[in-house]
């Protein structure tokens, strides 16, 4: 027989008093107690040794006997199931096999403890291969309005980080007008620009903020859509000024710019900031090139009092009118293919002055010193892809560049304007964005 030293060594001896192949469960009381070394497995922590006849205080950790036997011995010689439970701030159970003589207490199972290093070795090499792919993982910044951000941002982006293997960081800017402010305060941070009305391109180019690139496509721009022959701007879809109105509330809207001028329409009409959103600033442009510099004055100074207010972004515009602000709101044309989707067709209406329209363009476009050009660039030419495209007319709610794409019955309904005038602008004497925004300041806001 073998008895245990109160060392915790084994001995030959006589039989303890108890049964063979007793199972016992000890309870640690106290902080971190060591496990039992006379079970086979890897043990995190060294454990109380027993000792004859007692169970012994060791480190200030009681141990609790579940199951008791007489205290005068143990017999160990068939031993083949020892269950050990350390309770302390975790349980853990072991079962061991035969115990074999050993000068120490504490036995190691070297064929567990290599299983376990093994383990620990592929686990290190994983975190060392993630870390070192996080590091690899090129970080790409793109300066987009938040419309652009929630609908096909969103919507492309695991696509094309899976793709290009790099990470899109997208720098939110609620309109158009902003974009300009944050590439003239930083442009060092952007790689790419998305949402930009071509509306803006004058004086964004007059900050020369932009780099030329002419992606190499699948298809054939149409000429209509040429709209930058020098490449600083690429426009991947485009809408028109419109006007919104509720039949229930509204029977003849004012459809010439006549009416919009007149005084019947006093605080009715809700326009979006010209220097801020894109579909304003080409109904600005609009009144440039129809009245003309000297008529362009007149119909600001008439309209004024017919303006509530002006909203800081199209969709602020939308929002407003469709909760009851005004009787008429400016907005894109083709709202009107989500509001056919809806079934509010019947009820709100969208029209184009009789006059005609003006065509707003939305660009990306590469910033001067980016850091990552190529991808950029990819990014652009992924925009133009037939998989991108066909993902406008639903979630971003305008027409496509790209022709042959297939477009929702919605479309086919829109009333689009007789007569472009956004091909005329800079064509004309007074086109000029600088001398027109002082006459607009001057009659704004006096």
């Amino acid at each position: 027989m073998r008895k245990i030293m109160s060392n915790g060594a084994f001995y030959k001896g006589s039989s303890l008093g108890l049964g063979e192949n007793t199972a016992f469960d000890f309870i640690f009381k106290g902080n971190n107690p060591p496990l039992s070394p006379l079970v086979r497995g890897v043990r995190k922590r060294s454990c109380l040794p027993l000792v004859e006849g007692h169970y012994k205080r060791k480190h200030d950790h009681s141990l609790t006997p579940l199951t008791r036997g007489d205290k005068g011995g143990l017999s160990f010689d068939k031993v083949r199931s020892v269950a050990t439970t350390s309770i302390c701030h975790y349980s853990t159970v072991y079962n061991s096999g035969r115990l074999v003589r050993n000068d120490s207490p504490y036995r190691l199972n070297v064929s567990r403890i290599a299983l376990l290093l093994i383990t620990i070795m592929i686990a290190l090499a994983s975190c060392k291969g993630e870390t070192e792919q996080r590091k690899k993982t090129i970080e790409f910044n793109i300066l987009a309005t938040r419309k652009y951000v929630n609908t096909l941002g969103e919507l492309t982006r695991q696509e094309f980080e899976k793709k290009q293997k790099c990470a899109i960081r997208f720098h939110v800017t609620d309109n158009a007008g902003s974009i300009l402010d944050s590439l003239r305060a930083d442009r060092k941070r952007y790689d790419l620009i998305v949402g930009l009305g071509n509306v803006y391109r004058d004086l964004i180019l007059a900050d020369s903020v932009l780099t030329t690139f002419i992606p190499e496509l699948d298809f054939a721009v149409p000429v209509k859509h040429r709209i930058d022959k020098e490449g600083y701007l690429t426009p991947y879809q485009y809408t028109y000024v419109g006007f919104i109105y509720d039949t229930t509330m509204v029977q003849n809207p004012p459809v010439t710019f006549g009416q919009i001028t007149d005084h019947d329409w006093k605080d009715s009409i809700i326009l979006p900031d010209p220097y801020k959103t894109s579909v304003g600033k080409g109904f600005f442009r609009w009144t440039a090139i129809f009245g003309n510099p000297f008529g362009f004055p007149k119909i600001w100074r008439s309209m004024k009092p017919n303006v509530k207010l002006l909203t800081d972004t199209e969709e602020e515009a939308f929002n407003r009118f469709m909760a009851g602000e005004a009787r008429v709101a400016m907005v894109e044309l083709t709202r009107f293919a989500k509001l056919y989707a809806e079934d509010e067709a019947e009820r709100y209406r969208l029209y184009s002055l009789q006059e005609g329209g003006y065509q707003i363009y939305e660009c990306a476009a590469v910033v001067e010193g980016a850091r990552h050009k190529d991808l950029a660039k990819r990014y652009i030419e992924f925009m133009m892809s037939k998989s991108f495209q066909e993902r406008i007319p639903t979630n971003s709610w305008k027409f496509p560049v790209r022709e042959k794409i297939a477009l929702p019955e919605a479309f086919d309904v829109i009333e689009l304007p007789v007569k472009d005038f956004s091909s005329k602008w800079g064509k004309k004497e007074g086109c000029d964005e600088e001398f027109l925004r002082k006459k607009w300041e001057k009659e704004w806001l006096k």
